[in-house]
């Protein structure tokens, strides 16, 4: 989906136009960056607002922005964050792993099947919750608007 945005410039000091020309590369460079910086931390707060949280809130406090070069990536740290949001889960989880995860968050569990126990009782997955894509569409559609800010700081 294309969006069209139109910007328009006026002058009433014709000596200064030279200098802003110089220096548009610039401001451009430094406006582009704060801009995705904004929408990264738009998407990360709207998506802790999303999140269901739990016990620990562990899930939640895993979303986190992380500056590069040329990009900005939200990223949700923990290891169920995909499955709390498509809802791919197995069809059951053994309680075991669930209390070993409430135990310790940010460790990943053992499915203790593989060591030969039997589970004491499963658990069912509910069905999927996205927080991330909601996070996105929100953070799109208010695009313009913080382009617009931008562009008045310039």
């Amino acid at each position: 989906m294309a969006r069209k945005i139109d910007i328009t410039v006026e002058w009433s000091d014709p000596e200064n136009i030279q200098k802003y020309l110089v220096n548009l590369p610039k401001q451009t460079t430094t406006g582009l960056k704060s801009l995705r910086e904004q929408f990264a931390a738009f998407v990360q707060k709207s998506a802790k607002l999303r999140v269901q949280r739990g016990w620990t809130g562990y899930l939640a406090s895993t979303i986190r922005v992380q500056a590069m070069t040329d990009s900005i990536i939200v990223s949700v740290g923990a290891r169920y964050g995909y499955f709390v949001e498509t809802g791919a889960h197995p069809r059951v989880i053994p309680i075991e792993y669930l209390e070993q995860h409430m135990a310790y968050p940010s460790r990943p569990g053992v499915d203790t099947r593989l060591l030969g126990f039997r589970p004491r009782a499963w658990v069912f997955p509910k069905a999927a919750k996205p927080f991330m894509a909601p996070a996105f569409e929100a953070a799109i559609a208010k695009l313009p608007e913080m382009m617009m800010r931008t562009v008045d700081q310039l």
